[in-house]
């Protein structure tokens, strides 16, 4: 134990000197030579400023100007398919985890290693299959296979592994338990599972829903309106 109090010091002195995570880009010179931070103002400059996560939710909401691909560095990225307008991309900009989140310490109790937090337990699915077929216990598949069978959800918006790449993820809609379980199982890797938000919205059914900030989705004007809540485990189910 005593081997591990420099460690945790260290690390808690890093978290310290951090501080909260945010998401600006490269700081700028302001009046009087004071540097000023600034949010991305386009999606070119989330993806060049390092700030996106590859959900791809900027391929939902606008398709036609952008698409998902895997580049050089193999992460998924939105690559522009046509003429950019940092203008029509205002509503995209309004719900991008790059520009939107922010990751503050909140919670009443404190660890040297994971940070301010409410609470900690254990959880694990009841149903013996799902416990060890499923990541992680199998919680939220079985959260997602309880939404279905109680008709809370119609259907799951998730990831799964792509039956002709196995090594690749593609997401995937499942209206049923069986398809639920059958694609259980965390999928560490690129994944752009919100890349089919537009086509879990034109279902007109209810979409499962988790409580993460950093994905709430503002449909602009003249768009289906969605405020809900669509979280990571919809990407690690």
């Amino acid at each position: 134990m005593r081997r591990l109090v420099p460690w945790m010091a260290l690390v808690r002195g890093l978290r310290v000197a951090a501080g909260p995570v945010t998401n600006t880009v490269e700081p700028v010179r302001g009046k009087g030579g004071m540097t000023e931070v600034r949010q991305a103002g386009s999606v070119r400059e989330v993806v060049e400023s390092g700030l996106c996560i590859g959900c791809g939710l900027c391929e939902a909401l606008a398709p036609a100007r952008w698409v998902m691909r895997m580049n050089r560095h193999g992460r998924l990225r939105p690559a522009p398919v046509a003429a950019e307008d940092s203008g029509a991309d205002a509503e995209i900009l309004a719900a991008c985890p790059g520009v939107v989140a922010r990751a503050d310490a909140q919670g009443d109790r404190d660890d040297a290693v994971w940070g301010s937090y409410t609470h900690m337990g254990e959880a694990w699915a009841g149903d013996p299959d799902i416990r060890f077929r499923a990541s992680s216990g199998g919680v939220l598949t079985a959260l997602g296979v309880h939404l279905l069978r109680t008709g809370k959800a119609a259907f799951v918006l998730h990831c799964a592994a792509d039956p002709g790449r196995p090594m690749r993820s593609r997401w995937v809609m499942s209206d049923t338990p069986e398809k639920l379980a059958a694609r259980a199982g965390s999928r560490y890797g690129p994944t752009d599972t919100l890349a089919g938000l537009e086509a879990a919205l034109a279902r007109g059914n209810p979409l499962p829903s988790s409580p993460n900030p950093a994905m709430r989705v503002r449909c602009g004007p003249g768009r289906r309106r969605m405020r809900g809540w669509t979280g990571c485990w919809l990407r690690c189910l």
